[in-house]
């Protein structure tokens, strides 16, 4: 994946055929099916572009910030796999996939590519990415859809992202993302045959975002970025960050009832990093496209 670089107050990127921000993206599509039929084609051909705000698996570099395709992703049409990015296509911002088989509208696109029809699943552990966040940790859903006689997906975010940066001296191993609702933060989650982002399902309401070998702070903010399944957080979010000795600083996001959408990356005031301490971020606001 390449290396991701993030304004402060502005972000321009984009997810897959659209992820913050359930962007409409079109795909030219062979051939035509009738998605609000029963009809079944042998497969299908989609071009994909990528729009040019918003974020997906990696961001290019200033002053587009565009998105860029990556060697490797994959899409699925009703749980059948396209064919990968090749290297040829990798940091393009548009590229031609094929989906081999019997398909039958509806036609459901998710990404990242499953042999699940309805399903996607998140990791229990997301890893540090300077200036962004994990990319296996983001999904997209979306339909295959006619419009104005031109066949598009129109792909949502699953999850929103929270966005705080942390300045001082220790070495953080290891942040402990709890929902003190009791929401799901991880697992396999069920999207509803409408595809319209309500979901049942999931595992556990607390995930674990990892520093690796370690990260040492320094008196510039180092920037995290955490995938949150788009949902309202009944009690907050808390986030206990870990020093190397086991040690931790606790830090608490919102109060009850606040709902986190996918089209939105929300961001919260720096900190200096002081274990044993507890501090309510105040947020700063929402990293919005121009």
């Amino acid at each position: 994946m390449e290396e991701m670089i993030m304004k402060k107050n502005i972000l321009k990127s984009a997810f897959l055929l659209a992820i913050i921000g359930g962007l409409s993206v079109a795909c030219n599509i062979e051939p035509v099916p009738q998605p609000d039929t029963d009809k079944t084609v042998a497969g299908l051909e989609l071009n994909a572009s990528l729009p040019d705000v918003q974020t997906k698996t990696s961001l290019g570099s200033e002053p587009d910030y565009n998105v860029l395709w990556s060697k490797g992703d994959q899409i699925s049409v009703n749980g059948i796999l396209s064919n990968a990015v090749t290297e040829e296509d990798h940091g393009k911002t548009q590229v031609r996939f094929r989906v081999d088989g019997n398909l039958t509208a509806p036609y459901k696109v998710l990404y990242p590519g499953t042999t699940e029809t309805n399903a996607i699943t998140l990791p229990a552990t997301q890893n540090y990415v300077a200036d962004s966040y994990d990319g296996a940790s983001y999904a997209a859903y979306g339909k295959v859809e006619e419009l104005n006689g031109e066949y598009t997906a129109t792909l949502s975010n699953f999850c929103g992202l929270v966005r705080f940066a942390l300045n001082g001296s220790a070495t953080l191993s290891k942040i402990e993302v709890n929902a003190l609702g009791g929401e799901k933060l991880h697992g396999t989650f069920t999207l509803a045959d409408s595809f319209n982002g309500e979901f049942t399902g999931g595992t556990e309401g607390t995930l674990t975002y990892s520093f690796g070998e370690g990260l040492t702070l320094s008196e510039t903010d180092t920037y995290v970025y955490i995938s949150l399944p788009a949902q309202t957080y009944s009690a907050g979010v808390e986030a206990k960050v870990y020093q190397a000795d086991g040690a931790f600083m606790r830090l608490k996001f919102w109060g009850e009832g606040e709902t986190l959408a996918g089209n939105e990356i929300r961001s919260f005031v720096s900190k200096t990093y002081a274990a044993g301490r507890t501090e309510n971020l105040v947020e700063a606001g929402k990293l919005e496209a121009e």
